[in-house]
């Protein structure tokens, strides 16, 4: 009896060492071809997010609460802080554009009751809609380690929930709101009106009019778990802090 406590007494003294020890979560890449810009890659860490679009890069480091855009080709980067609007603080033009872009991206989510086979899994159809872009969108909870990936960017999102980075180019904000994965997504996107702010009084008369919609087809081409190298969520040495991130947003955009 005396052996059998003890060892009840070292299964409950384990327990809770472990219930007290920090989760440890794994890392995920995944590609997804988008119509215009080829093959997109994602990397996603507990702390830590990056995505390679075009010549342009984006990594969210949420330790440091900090967004960062980088331009391979120039080997220059731009920064944004997460700004605590204190009372007489005067805004900055870039967290100003910002703003005003956060307000023109802020989505709109509706379930619908269609499903059906995408890419071999089985989906649920969402519609979403901002100030520029209406989406259909295909979502699936069959990846590999789908429910870990989703505690990890609902970690993520409560402080993107603050941050004034363009929250479109967020796939927490599917994932959180949807309650599934993008596998596809048809896009039509109207340029004219972030055109318009970006430019100011420099844009063309009748320009917004002029500018075309673009329909575009998003489709997930690979999920995986993997070791990510954590050195990739950082600037890299010799890259030169330039710009405001609103001046290299259209770069980004193509």
């Amino acid at each position: 009896m005396k052996t059998m406590k003890c060892a009840w007494g070292l299964w409950v003294a384990l327990f809770m060492l472990f219930s007290a020890m920090p989760m440890a979560y794994a890392d995920f890449y995944w590609e997804q071809e988008e119509d215009g810009a080829g093959i997109v890659k994602f990397y996603l860490a507990p702390d830590a997010f990056r995505m390679e679009r075009g010549e342009m890069i984006l990594i969210s480091d949420f330790k440091a609460n900090a967004d960062y855009l980088l331009n391979p080709g120039s080997k220059t980067y731009s920064k944004s802080d997460l700004v605590k609007k204190e009372k007489g603080q005067k805004p900055t033009k870039d967290a100003a554009m910002l703003d005003k872009f956060r307000q023109m991206m802020k989505m709109k989510i509706t379930p619908t009751n269609e499903t059906g086979t995408v890419a071999g899994y089985n989906c649920k159809k969402y519609l979403m809609a901002s100030g520029i872009i209406k989406s259909e969108i295909w979502v699936t909870k069959e990846l590999d380690g789908y429910k870990e990936f989703k505690e990890i960017i609902e970690k993520q999102m409560k402080i993107r929930s603050k941050d004034p980075m363009l929250k479109q180019f967020d796939i927490g904000n599917m994932v959180t709101e949807m309650d599934g994965f993008p596998v596809q997504s048809k896009t039509e996107t109207d340029l004219g009106p972030m055109t318009a702010m970006l430019l100011g009084d420099k844009m063309p008369k009748k320009g917004k009019a002029a500018m075309p919609k673009k329909a575009s087809t998003t489709m997930l081409k690979k999920f995986e778990k993997k070791t990510l190298n954590k050195e990739m969520f950082k600037v890299p040495k010799g890259y030169k802090q330039t710009k405001g991130i609103g001046q290299m947003m259209p770069g980004f955009m193509k």
